[in-house]
């Protein structure tokens, strides 16, 4: 787990659970990203598991992409 995103927006795009639909869903997909974050923290895999696409494209320069690279 030692690679963080650098936005969030990544993360929401790759969200195997999917991205809630409108504004009013804002606070959802805020608490998508704070749990990400707190799961990559905690080094909690299970909770990356399960956000996390396997095929998630990184597109930061220099960090590898796909769920693994988060979970090494």
């Amino acid at each position: 787990m030692k690679y963080l995103f650098a936005g969030a927006a990544g993360l929401l795009l790759a969200a195997g659970v999917g991205l809630a639909g409108g504004a009013q869903d804002l606070s959802a997909n805020k608490a998508l990203v704070e749990q990400f974050f707190r799961a990559v923290g905690s080094r909690d895999k299970q909770t990356v598991i399960r956000i996390v696409r396997e095929d998630y494209i990184q597109h930061m320069p220099n960090i590898p992409s796909g769920r693994a690279a988060i979970l090494n």
